[in-house]
């Protein structure tokens, strides 16, 4: 829709959804549908966040983009210096996504979770809690 998403992947082998869904037994090509669904015009980005020269170049990415979006654990995302007051300092105007399959209070809040339908528990723009 006009946008430019920059992902930032996994060092160590990037997505892994960009191996899985293949249709077994029906060659689809050299494209992952499953993969391509979810990521179509993305561009793509790995780095190691637990490293400080990477955490550096994410936040002069975050210093020039209008959204970040995430369905990484809240903790986890504090631990890495991605959290919302982190990336709020960096740009003050940042709209923060935060994704999460078991929601924000509760006992389950720093589960892991997947699901296609993550965006039903997004909060935008306030910060996580």
């Amino acid at each position: 829709m006009g946008a430019e998403v920059i992902k930032i992947e996994n060092a160590a082998g990037g997505d892994p959804a960009r191996g899985e869904g293949r249709l077994k037994g029906i060659p689809i090509g050299r494209y992952n549908a499953y993969f391509e669904q979810s990521n179509c015009g993305k561009r793509s980005i790995a780095m190691d966040l637990r490293n400080e020269k990477a955490r550096h170049l994410a936040h002069k990415l975050v210093e020039n983009s209008d959204v970040f979006v995430t369905k990484l654990r809240v903790a986890g995302m504090e631990r890495l210096g991605m959290d919302y007051a982190s990336l709020s300092g960096v740009n003050p105007g940042l709209i923060y996504a935060i994704g999460t399959g078991w929601g924000f209070r509760g006992p389950a809040r720093n589960r892991g979770a997947f699901e296609a339908t993550w965006f039903c528990h997004m909060r935008v723009g306030v910060e996580p809690g």
